[in-house]
């Protein structure tokens, strides 16, 4: 300025160059502040007072697009400390993983996430404890019972969250203890002990069918009894009609033939039992079920008793065929029914009653099949619902392993469409390294024509405006500079 004034310029000449001398030096201020903010991006109040400055100083935008974005990032990791904080007071899982997911997307550290994560793996901790339960309490088993209760106390599951499955637990142990005790009763033979066992039993609350073959011993027993008073009776009268009654009650009852050998009365039916129990014998060796039937009815007929051990190997032999007819049949019905659920009882049932290995062999790979489409189906709806590319690409692959055709169609539509907003996502993130404008026109273009969400095509609209507003700068700037015009001259390089 003192240069000017020996020159001779006149005061308006010098209070331009006074002006355009403040204004480039607030600028330079200007600028150091923001550069100082944008090293500690971390204080958002700073960098956006320095952003502020900056603009009345009349900055460009090429010193204020990173300053920018820095604040804008910030704002944005503010957001996600705070929903993390909510969520976590929550205890809701989806608004955890969000937040969480949230996080990650804008940079939060490990340690900030820390909590939110722990939160999560709590939540999804008694999650699992609850279907543990449910599916131990679906099964009754004692191991299962007693490892669910303790994996929900483990997982901090409250008292009466546990109520259910602990009083179930106490009922369980209380039928296998009843359970154990009619066994030893059953074994012992004993009518004290049987009777006793039954009402413990009962109030077990153990079913009809449990209890009832401790309910029949219980029965012979009591029949054995009766009968051996009886016999006793008859022998002591002397009597042949009370005898033969009582014979014929010691025999339905089981006695053995030391306990009838007085009666001799009973040699000619014996001598009839013996043949009726060869026919049992060569019956239950051909498993033939009408010989077994015609065997069974001449015994009978002879007056073999119930549980004698020919007529109940008969019987039992006789048993298993119908039972084995009826579970082939079962498993083919079954099979053609394509039940999942009435095919493993089926296969249970034809397993226990030694149907043929090979239709047993030939159900097994049906149900094989079934479960590996009934497991695809699972994995397309998961994967559908995920919407990820890998899940579906791979959902769709064993689905098409496991023989799924028509099912495959909306996975691949969704497929194809997450696809095509993976290219379109990738063209964006090139047309904005490359800030070409033509190459963000189509990357926008092709992004709005996959359905990106406006907030994944924000960053290349904004890429895109400023990429505009410098080539309308430039073009101003340049004209002025050709027209050499002092006025349009300053007012280029101040717009």
């Amino acid at each position: 300025l003192d240069i000017a004034e020996q020159r001779g310029l006149s005061d308006t000449e010098k209070q331009a160059a006074y002006e355009l001398l403040q204004r480039l030096e607030r600028q330079s201020r200007a600028r150091e502040a923001l550069q100082k903010a944008m090293a500690d991006p971390n204080d958002a109040v700073k960098l956006r007072q320095a952003l502020e400055e900056a603009e009345a100083a009349g900055l460009g935008s090429e010193d204020l697009a990173a300053a920018r974005e820095m604040l804008d990032a910030e704002t944005r990791r503010a957001a996600a400390r705070d929903a993390l904080k909510s969520a976590v007071s929550s205890c809701d899982a989806a608004r955890l993983r969000s937040a969480i997911h949230e996080g990650e997307h804008v940079g939060l550290g490990e340690e900030e996430l820390a909590a939110a994560r722990e939160a999560l793996s709590k939540l999804d901790g008694q999650s699992l404890a609850r279907q543990k339960i449910r599916d131990a309490m679906s099964s009754k088993d004692l191991k299962d019972l007693q490892d669910a209760i303790s994996f929900g106390e483990s997982a901090g599951l409250s008292d009466g969250d546990l109520a259910d499955v602990r009083k179930l637990l106490e009922g369980e142990e209380r039928k296998s203890h009843a359970r154990q005790r009619l066994e030893r009763a059953e074994g012992s033979g004993d009518i004290k002990e049987l009777r006793e066992a039954i009402a413990e039993a009962k109030a077990a609350e153990l079913s009809a069918a449990e209890i009832a073959r401790a309910q029949a011993a219980l029965n012979t027993a009591e029949r054995q009894e009766n009968a051996r008073k009886r016999l006793k009776e008859a022998l002591s009268a002397g009597d042949s009609q009370l005898l033969r009654a009582a014979l014929d009650e010691a025999e339905a009852a089981g006695l053995n033939e030391d306990e009838l050998k007085q009666a001799r009365q009973a040699l000619n039916r014996e001598e009839l039992k013996a043949v009726a129990r060869r026919r049992l014998q060569d019956a239950t060796a051909s498993r033939d079920k009408e010989a077994l039937q015609v065997a069974l009815d001449s015994a009978d007929a002879a007056g073999l008793p119930p549980d004698d051990p020919k007529v109940q190997a008969a019987q039992k032999v006789l048993e298993e065929e119908w039972r084995k007819e009826r579970a082939s049949q079962a498993l083919r019905s079954a099979c053609a029914d394509k039940d999942i659920e009435a095919l493993k009882l089926a296969l249970d049932e034809a397993r226990q009653a030694s149907v043929r290995p090979g239709d047993i062999a030939d159900a097994e790979a049906v149900l094989r099949c079934l479960e590996a489409q009934e497991a695809a189906r699972q994995q397309l709806q998961k994967a559908m619902s995920s919407g990820k590319t890998e899940d579906l690409q791979r959902a769709i692959a064993v689905g098409e392993q496991a023989g799924l055709s028509t099912e495959l169609d909306e996975a691949r539509r969704l497929l194809a469409e997450e696809e095509r907003r993976a290219v379109a996502r990738r063209a964006l993130q090139k047309a904005l390294v490359s800030r070409n404008p033509e190459a963000l026109q189509e990357a926008i273009r092709e992004g709005e024509a996959a359905g990106l969400a406006a907030k994944e095509l924000e960053p290349a609209r904004a890429a895109l405006a400023s990429e505009d507003a410098k080539a309308k700068a430039r073009k101003r700037l340049q004209q002025a500079m050709a027209s050499k015009d002092i006025g349009q001259l300053k007012s280029a390089l101040t717009a």
